[in-house]
């Protein structure tokens, strides 16, 4: 009886490890068939035959390679807006069909990271050769006064809910990211347009060659953050980011980026802290009268070609300066803290508090403004005001040479009729003015 169960269980244990075998060969054959970089692509052809139903849009790609536990390449990725708009203002101008396209993208993850408890871990992500189109829409009233909306909304059905959800939740981190040579455009094609000027077209943004190393991109409680260790960018207006560096938060209506270095070809500035607030994506449309920033300083060296792509009126300004301190508001109504200048080519030097309003038409910007400890010179104070002239040079080197001047100063009104109330010492004595200036920078003036 014994020899007969004894029997029995060898025969059961045969059978169960030939069983155990078979499953692993097919198991083992399913995996290595799903390692055919063939097989692959067809079976993602039909998961995104599957979601591009729920899309106004057509998702597209060459090829996807899945190496398990280990790393995914997908090749010529492309989403084609299905139902592109036209500009309301310019019907002619050509429709933007192509949201995104990217030649390669890479990511490549640790067995670890596929099975934590939330989001999408992954080791390393490599974008190349890519492309995003925004673009700003008209949209009907549902009923909450809101017209306007974007190709990203309007393709992935995104719905502003009635009351808006905060979720805790990590949608992906990633440790090691990396953009090579992309472009992003912003076209504004609705009815709410921003006057252009000059400089970088808010109705038309196009950046190229945009570069990215970060660490550490992280997607939690609705906000993004990361370590951008160098940016690198050019708009078509002219203007080039050789270098920004910092530590970003984006998301809920602001972008804050700690200890940011900002190197273009012209001024290099450290700013500790810097934000900016709005509504929404949408305000970015309206960038000098709804973008709110705020921002401090550290010793920097501005070049004002660098400003005038911002405030084109501030073209042909080629005043260079060292300057600290704080600023917030709009651009086209700042205030200014404790901000403390010094002119490159010496001979002026102070710092100042108070208000500008009216950027970009700087024949219509006021300025009302404490200034402190003022120094300089006849030919520095020439110099100063030669920088904001449109035509001609302010020459009066040819007063007082030698001497330096110290002043604290009152000043108000606009740039091209300015009030100033100011106590002047030097060696020489003391001087109560009160001054008005004007006709300096009107461009219909000789």
């Amino acid at each position: 009886m014994d020899h007969q169960i004894s029997s029995i269980i060898r025969k059961a244990l045969k059978i169960f490890w030939l069983t155990i075998v078979a499953i692993a060969a097919v198991l083992s054959a399913v995996a290595l068939t799903l390692q055919v970089p063939q097989v692959q692509t067809r079976l993602a052809r039909k998961a995104v035959d599957a979601v591009e139903g729920k899309l106004d849009a057509e998702i597209s790609f060459e090829k996807i390679h899945f190496q398990p536990f280990r790393t995914l390449l997908v090749k010529n990725v492309t989403i084609i807006d299905r139902n592109p708009v036209y500009d309301v203002d310019d019907p002619a101008k050509a429709r933007v069909d192509t949201f995104f396209r990217a030649e390669y993208i890479t990511a490549r993850f640790s067995f670890k990271g596929l099975f934590k408890q939330e989001g999408i871990h992954l080791d390393d992500a490599v974008i190349e050769n890519a492309q995003m189109n925004l673009v700003l829409e008209d949209k009907e009233d549902t009923g909450d006064g809101d017209t306007s909306t974007d190709n990203l909304s309007r393709i992935f059905r995104l719905k502003k809910p009635e009351t808006p959800k905060r979720s805790e939740k990590e949608i992906f981190h990633i440790k090691d990211v990396r953009i090579e040579d992309m472009g992003f455009s912003m076209k504004n094609y609705g009815s709410k347009k921003t006057p252009y000027h000059g400089g970088i077209d808010w109705n038309d943004l196009d950046v190229r060659d945009i570069c990215i190393t970060a660490e550490e991109l992280q997607f939690k409680a609705g906000i993004m953050s990361g370590k951008a260790e160098d940016l690198s960018f050019r708009e078509k207006s002219g203007y080039r980011a050789e270098s920004f560096s910092g530590s970003a938060r984006v998301g809920r209506g602001k972008t804050i980026v700690e200890n940011l270095i900002i190197k273009d070809p012209w001024s290099d500035l450290h700013l500790p802290m810097f934000m900016m607030s709005y509504d929404n994506v949408k305000a970015f449309s309206d960038f000098i009268s709804r973008v709110k920033i705020d921002a401090v300083i550290d010793d920097s060296h501005l070049d004002f070609r660098t400003l005038h792509y911002f405030a084109p009126e501030l073209e042909g300004n080629t005043l260079k300066a060292g300057i600290s301190g704080k600023v917030s508001g709009f651009v086209d109504n700042f205030n200014i803290h404790d901000i403390r200048f010094a002119q490159e080519d010496g001979g002026f030097s102070g710092r100042v508090s108070g208000t500008m309003k009216g950027i970009p038409d700087i024949e219509e910007t006021s300025l009302e403004a404490s200034v402190k400890g003022l120094n300089f010179t006849a030919e520095g104070l020439g110099n100063f005001l030669s920088k904001w002239m449109h035509e001609g040079k302010a020459d009066l080197g040819r007063f007082a040479r030698g001497i330096i001047f110290m002043t604290d100063a009152e000043v108000y009104g606009k740039l091209d009729d300015m009030n100033v109330r100011a106590g002047i010492t030097s060696i020489t004595g003391r001087l109560d003015a009160d001054l008005s200036i004007g006709n300096m920078i009107a461009s219909d003036k000789p």
